[in-house]
């Protein structure tokens, strides 16, 4: 008997364990026997006894399928709740973020745009006798050579017109806030020659600070190197031109277009007045790497525009002082100069199947302002008698452009400029025809090929019977940008 009682006793203990089991459900996670990690491998721990849990009730539910059991509140979230919330959530972000050193506002490297373009140029050129190279101190051809052939120069190059070159290649990185803005424009081709100094790489380099009314009125002050505010073609950049030069007047009287000093631009909605304060030598000339300044003196400029829509008015003027220096007897004279110019531009899509159609033109008179870059004798000269005034030279010029979409993919545009550097010389003056077809294979990607027919009869004064100069240029500019 008392070993059936045992017997019995342990199968009902058996199975009260299994129901308990049972009853703890499937999802009720079982002892680890090896108990990992709290003792070393090896050593079993007992099984501990699983204790009993009461399932919870069953939820009373009706027979339509309702819960009738009381539902929770719904809380409400109102605009305010929202806000509040939003604010907090900014204001723990700011935390974390000045805990970590980071700026609260956006990354400073979205502020930093970095670009450029490349310019490599295939150059053809063509000319008749009085317009060759070749020709003498007299402008007569030597004899057997004709007005096209190559030949030995006395600074030990040759007269070949034809070749291939990086016309130009910028690279710049420009920072950008509400407050600043920082500007840094080289121009990375190769340099040589034997004039030590006489070259510079160094483009738009200034620093501005901004001054901001409303949204669409703001005040920048800045200083270093920057584009000379004086008409629209100088300060058009020379990656968004079709045409591959400026007009002849622009090269003259600008070369490079860069100069350096201190400027404030102003920009309200559709008006624009820049002024700047000028050294008054032009990157492009003699001596600007070497003495930015030959005089005391600054040079003053001012342009005022207005955005009337589908057109645009302008005007500028430009008034400083000039410097001669005579090296082999010691003589430096200083001498006024000045310029106005009026602009205009047209442009409006007349058609949506082909593009904008834009129209320019500009009108310049001034006096001694020419740099002598690429007419020597335009310059005026020292008297004998130093300190009486120099002979004033008035300069004219202008250009009209016309520029026509075709489609996405082309461009085309025909100009006409004029410029003469001295206006008391009869019959002194230089026309250009020019003609340009841009090719825009992609945003980054785009052909130019411009042919330009220039009939030049500048000549110094009392130079007698003078024979118009032909100079026709081919070019072509395969033009790659950055961005």
């Amino acid at each position: 008997m008392g070993s059936r009682h045992s017997f019995l006793l342990s199968t009902l203990a058996l199975v009260l364990t299994s129901v308990r089991a049972f009853a703890d459900g499937p999802d009720t996670p079982r002892p680890d026997p090896w108990n990992k990690g709290a003792h070393p491998p090896g050593v079993i721990t007992p099984m501990p006894v699983p204790t009993w849990t009461k399932p919870p009730a069953p939820a009373m539910v009706s027979t339509s399928g309702v819960d009738v059991q009381p539902a929770k509140p719904t809380q409400i979230v109102t605009d305010e709740t929202l806000a509040l919330r939003v604010k907090q959530l900014e204001e723990d972000l700011a935390a974390v973020r000045a805990a970590q050193g980071t700026p609260s506002g956006d990354d400073w490297t979205k502020r930093i745009r970095i670009g450029g373009y490349i310019q490599p140029q295939l150059v053809w050129q063509t000319f008749n006798g009085p317009g060759s190279p070749n020709v003498d101190a007299n402008g007569q051809l030597p004899a057997g050579i004709g007005a096209n052939d190559t030949i030995a120069k006395s600074d030990g190059t040759t007269t070949n017109p034809d070749f291939f070159r990086i016309r130009r290649a910028r690279l710049f990185a420009r920072l950008s806030t509400d407050a600043t803005t920082v500007m840094l424009e080289v121009d990375p081709i190769p340099r040589g020659g034997s004039i030590t100094g006489s070259g510079t790489i160094a483009r738009r380099v200034y620093v501005a600070g901004i001054a901001r009314f409303s949204e669409s009125t703001r005040l920048e002050i800045g200083v270093g190197e920057f584009k000379v505010p004086f008409g629209w073609e100088v300060l058009q950049l020379d990656s968004e031109r079709p045409f591959i030069e400026r007009s002849f007047m622009a090269n003259s009287l600008f070369p490079s277009e860069h100069d350096v000093g201190a400027f404030a631009h102003l920009y309200a909605e559709k008006f624009t007045l820049m002024t700047a304060v000028l050294n008054g030598v032009m990157l492009g000339e003699k001596n600007f790497a070497i003495i930015p300044d030959l005089n005391r003196g600054k040079d003053f400029v001012a342009r005022a525009h207005y955005d009337l829509g589908p057109a645009d008015l302008g005007a500028s003027g430009y008034v400083g002082s000039g410097s001669l220096v005579d090296g082999a007897n010691l003589r430096f004279k200083q001498y006024g100069r000045w310029a106005a110019n009026v602009e205009f531009a047209l442009h409006h899509e007349f058609s949506h199947k082909l593009g904008q159609t834009k129209a320019f033109a500009e009108l310049t008179y001034a006096q001694n302002l020419d740099r002598g870059t690429l007419i020597s004798y335009a310059l005026p000269t020292i008297p004998a008698d130093v300190t009486q005034d120099v002979i004033n030279k008035r300069e004219l010029g202008g250009f009209i452009r016309v520029e026509q979409d075709a489609t996405q993919w082309l461009t085309l545009g025909v100009r006409y400029d004029y410029y003469t550097p001295d206006t008391s010389i009869g019959d002194d003056q230089r026309h250009t025809f020019s003609g340009v077809a841009a090719v825009h294979f992609t945003k980054q990607l785009q052909l130019m090929t411009e042919y330009d027919s220039a009939l030049d009869r500048i000549h110094p004064l009392n130079a007698g019977p003078w024979r118009t100069k032909t100079i026709n240029t081919l070019s072509l500019v395969l033009q790659g940008r950055l961005l």
